[in-house]
């Protein structure tokens, strides 16, 4: 029969999106706001927590299954790696002023 292995592709294309179903982001993304998170709290360690707060927040409801599935995958590491080097470029002046704004809450 010729459909089994097209179906065999389709589900090994589908499965891992719906095991990351619950992630309210991309881990992409995921994978650039923490390599930020993790940026910054390492310029402004006295900060390290505020700037985690809002991924918490965020990734509360997912499971840690999950989250840990996701910052295994290629995607969240070519993100994390990509930011990470592109952040390190920055004048240390600079990225600690971004960091600092990024804390500030009357935006």
């Amino acid at each position: 029969m010729r459909s089994s292995p097209i179906l065999a592709l389709c589900a090994a294309l589908t499965i891992p999106q719906l095991a990351l179903a619950d992630l309210p982001l991309s881990t992409e993304v995921l994978g650039r706001i923490e390599a930020i998170v993790a940026f910054c709290s390492k310029i402004n360690p006295e900060q390290a927590q505020r700037y985690a707060q809002p991924g918490k927040t965020l990734l509360a409801s997912v499971p840690q299954e999950e989250l840990s599935a996701a910052r295994k995958s290629q995607d969240y590491e070519d993100a994390f790696h990509a930011t990470t080097a592109e952040l390190e470029k920055m004048d240390a002046s600079q990225a600690m002023k971004a960091c600092r704004e990024s804390l500030k809450t009357d935006k």
